[in-house]
Formats: C-alpha cells, sequence, structure tokens
C-alpha cells in the first residue's frame, strides 16, 4: 500500500509477487511510516501496477566475502553496506548455496553488521546472504571455510631434579621399561649390573638435554635373578633393583 504526497512517495508495505504463477515471495511491513521511510519519486503514475523510477533497497556483504577461514564455536562479525531497509534477514550455506539456514530474521535499520557464532561444522564451501530473499539480496562473493579448532597439546613441564623411577613391569621376562628425569643438559649414563657388580648392559652413556626419557632393557640372554641398574647425571646417582623371572 502506498500514499502520495506531492512529490514523495510513503511506503507502508510491500508485496513481491512471481508475474508467471501470481505466488507472493515476500511482503515487506514498513509497520507506522515516518520520516524516514520516504522515497522521492520523479514521477509516478497511479494503478494497479507501478513501475516508476522507485529507488530501492541495495545490499552489499563487506565480510566475509570469500577466502575466510572461520573457526567453529568462535564469534565473527558479518558486515555489509545497504541503502534504507525495515528489517533484514541472513543466511548461510554450507554447501554451495544448495541449502541455507537462518541466522537471524530481524536486524533494524540502520545496523549493518551482526556478531554471528559460527556453527559447528566444517566446510570450504559456505556462504553469507543478506537481505530479503528472492527480491532483494547480496551473497558473498566467494566460499569461506569453516574449521573445527586445532588442538594444541599443552607443552611438557620440564623436570626440576634429577629421578629414576622403578622399571616396570617388575619382575619381567624378557623385556621391562626404565623411565629417568634429567633436569640440567649434561653427560647421563645408565647401566646395568649383576649381584656381583659386574656390568651387564649400557642403556644410555650420552649427552642428553633436560627431559623424561624410557628406555627398554632386553634381557633375553640373561638367566633369571636380580639385577640393578644406575642413573648416573652429574652429581646425581641413583641405584635401583628389578628381578628377571623366566
Amino acid at each position: 500500500m502506498v500514499e502520495v504526497n506531492w512529490d514523495w512517495l510513503m511506503i507502508y508495505s510491500v508485496t513481491f509477487i512471481d508475474p508467471y504463477s501470481g505466488q507472493i515471495l515476500e511482503t515487506i511491513d514498513f509497520g507506522s511510516p515516518a520520516f524516514y521511510y520516504l522515497y522521492f519519486v520523479d514521477k509516478i503514475t497511479i494503478g494497479i501496477q507501478y513501475d516508476g523510477p522507485l529507488s530501492w533497497p541495495t545490499f552489499q556483504i563487506l565480510s566475509p566475502n570469500g577466502g575466510e577461514i572461520l573457526i567453529s564455536g568462535e564469534d565473527f562479525l558479518i558486515t555489509w553496506t545497504n541503502s534504507f531497509l525495515p528489517p533484514q534477514k541472513l543466511w548461510y550455506s554450507s554447501d554451495a548455496g544448495i541449502n541455507w539456514s537462518i541466522i537471524t530474521d530481524n536486524i533494524q535499520y540502520p545496523y549493518n553488521s551482526f556478531i554471528w557464532q559460527v556453527p559447528q561444522l566444517n566446510s570450504d564451501s559456505c556462504l553469507v546472504r543478506v537481505g530479503y530473499f528472492p527480491c532483494a539480496y547480496d551473497v558473498s562473493n566467494n566460499f569461506f571455510s569453516i574449521t573445527f579448532p586445532v588442538s594444541v597439546e599443552t607443552e611438557k613441564e620440564l623436570p626440576t631434579k634429577f629421578s629414576l623411577s622403578q622399571n616396570y613391569p617388575n619382575p619381567f621376562n624378557p623385556t621391562t621399561n626404565i623411565e629417568f628425569r634429567i633436569a640440567d643438559f649434561g653427560f647421563v649414563s645408565l647401566k646395568v649390573y649383576d649381584v656381583l657388580g659386574n656390568e651387564i648392559a649400557t642403556l644410555v652413556n650420552e649427552k642428553k638435554p633436560a627431559g623424561e626419557y624410557e628406555v627398554e632393557f632386553d634381557a633375553s640372554n640373561l638367566p633369571s635373578g636380580i639385577y640393578f641398574y644406575q642413573l648416573k647425571a652429574g652429581s646425581f646417582t641413583e641405584t635401583k633393583k628389578m628381578i628377571l623371572l623366566k
């Protein structure tokens, strides 16, 4: 419905109709008209249909407009430019525009941005649409991506002291694991001895940076019995007992 007053056209509501099928596509209700609902008209013919030079609303999406990488669950600011408009709608598609989901259906003029919580999905064929589809709208120029956040493994803290752990399993047959921690860079040795103090095996014999380490001891060629393993690193020395049962 329109009301003409001198050289101005005051719009109360607009209904878009498919000229071929007669189906109503969209009805925009402007509510109670006010000054900012006025459109200047150079020429008008009053009748059933108006085809005069009415300045109609336009849209242009600024972001996301193609190439962006959005993270699921995070907030993203959708922005666009537009001429005078009543409440607007926002949609997104994650399948190249085949299907669309509503983001919001009530953005009031003159706002031209919306904080969107990015949905939980993974796609590189995403689009955003703003306006009144299929009457007046704009779509992202190119695809943008939505991806799940990459989990970052927390870096392990370096040991603040030297230590030697009990081997596991214990008793063992024929292999067992030995863990130890080094607090400073330096020369490290880890050796295995029998009950008489004879050196049976050298597991570590080199310089190592601070950190946590684990080595495997294979006693396939040794008889059952009690053995000892000893860690030396700088001034630190520690010895533990292990039992081989075959």
